[in-house]
């Protein structure tokens, strides 16, 4: 999901961060969420999202944008926070 997710360009401003950024690093673990944060505004993130993922069960708390997208998690935030 992370390499199609990253295919579109507008992921280019987003980067990994957090447990499965590690994970990928270590191989240590299996990871269920993505955290990527960007510095920049996030508006516009959910119309690539849904053309390359899917469906989408979307909420706005804070500057965080969650999707549960069946086991995965995805958070989206601007940096610094």
């Amino acid at each position: 999901m992370l390499r199609t997710l990253m295919q579109d360009s507008q992921m280019d401003q987003f980067f990994l961060v957090g447990g499965t950024s590690i994970a990928l690093r270590l191989g240590h673990r299996k990871s269920i969420d993505l955290d990527l944060f960007t510095q920049n505004d996030i508006d516009f993130i959910h119309e690539p999202v849904n053309l390359i993922v899917g469906k989408f069960n979307w909420e706005h708390i804070e500057k965080r944008l969650h999707d549960m997208i069946k086991n995965p998690q995805e958070i989206y935030t601007t940096y610094p926070i």
